[in-house]
């Protein structure tokens, strides 16, 4: 009798969580994929990217704030990785690294219903807002960075918020003390419930958690690591609380 081989998949970010042990779990147990998710924390990217290589790792989930860092160390990428330069999702085969940008899909997904006439602030530089900034860039667009000296203008009135900082995502803070008075839609990457949520549900403005933008970006990472296509039913059914 064969041995079935145990494929190892991991995450590595500086602030790690749990959402992706979960829904990597379900979905491994719902079609039967022999492989286990593992979320990592560390500081220091190279040493682990080589401990994943030393110890057969199939596939590296790649998070803030090494998107961009983990592209001076693939061997190939895929086009949505090369032209928004950030990479988050590797896949390992004998020993070389594959990039790719499944963060993407989220966000075509995520702004799919943005209208041409909008204005649109995004908040925040790195990876993600970059990313952001180049996919919208035919709209009128102003991003709010600290290190750029302009994150004051976010409160220069616009239809539509992109969050892409750490607001939220990595604290439950806000960037607000106020939002804007003509935004009528807040997209914002952050999964768990902040104080941007509630002052856009005090004020009555449609708010897009981080939740549709990681679906898409989840089922994207699974096919790449699995050849799987699945279904969002499927990811709704194990739907985190």
């Amino acid at each position: 009798m064969s041995i079935q081989t145990i494929q190892k998949y991991i995450s590595v970010s500086k602030y790690p969580g749990t959402t992706g042990e979960h829904y990597y779990g379900k979905f491994f147990k719902h079609y039967n994929v022999p492989a286990t998710y593992t979320a990592i924390g560390t500081d220091d990217l190279k040493s682990t990217i080589s401990w994943a290589l030393d110890n057969n790792v199939s596939g590296i989930s790649v998070s803030m704030p090494y998107k961009i860092e983990m592209l001076s160390m693939l061997d190939g990428a895929s086009d949505e990785c090369i032209e928004y330069n950030t990479c988050n999702t590797v896949t390992v085969t004998n020993g070389k690294l594959f990039g790719y940008n499944c963060d993407f899909y989220g966000m075509a997904e995520v702004t799919k219903n943005i209208n041409k006439s909008d204005t649109i602030t995004i908040l925040g530089n790195g990876a993600m807002g970059k990313m952001f900034a180049k996919y919208l860039s035919e709209y009128n667009v102003t991003v709010c960075a600290r290190n750029a000296g302009t994150w004051d203008n976010r409160y220069n009135d616009t239809n539509v918020i992109i969050n892409c900082t750490g607001l939220g995502t990595s604290t439950p803070s806000s960037p607000f003390t106020k939002i804007p008075k003509k935004c009528n839609l807040v997209i914002d990457l952050a999964v768990a419930e902040n104080q941007l949520q509630k002052q856009c549900n005090v004020l009555g403005v449609k708010y897009h958690s981080g939740k549709e933008f990681y679906k898409h970006q989840f089922l994207n990472q699974f096919k790449v690591y699995t050849g799987i296509e699945s279904e969002g039913l499927i990811y709704d059914r194990y739907e985190k609380i």
